[in-house]
């Protein structure tokens, strides 16, 4: 019997968590520039779209990292590494 050794559930799911961290505390610094802008006393209008740009670059990031994860799994699986491996 050869069979292939299979990874723990938890080490597919850690896979990219750091990018994807990265997407979601952007998109909160984003908010916040948003919200300062819109309701800090004497702060630029234009800190209001820098706010919608950064959340928006945020969600960019973590649909990035999704899709790359995706890609992993899919390229893991393909090639047998894991059989039993659906993304």
């Amino acid at each position: 019997m050869n069979a292939a050794p299979v990874a723990p559930a938890e080490s597919f799911a850690a896979l990219f968590r750091t990018l994807k961290n990265t997407g979601f505390v952007v998109c909160l610094v984003g908010a916040l520039a948003m919200i300062a802008g819109r309701y800090m006393p004497g702060a630029p209008r234009w800190l209001t779209y820098v706010g919608v740009s950064v959340i928006v670059f945020g969600w960019g990031v973590f649909a990035y990292a999704l899709v790359q994860r995706a890609a992993y799994l899919r390229a893991r699986a393909s090639t047998g590494e894991h059989p039993g491996l659906k993304s």
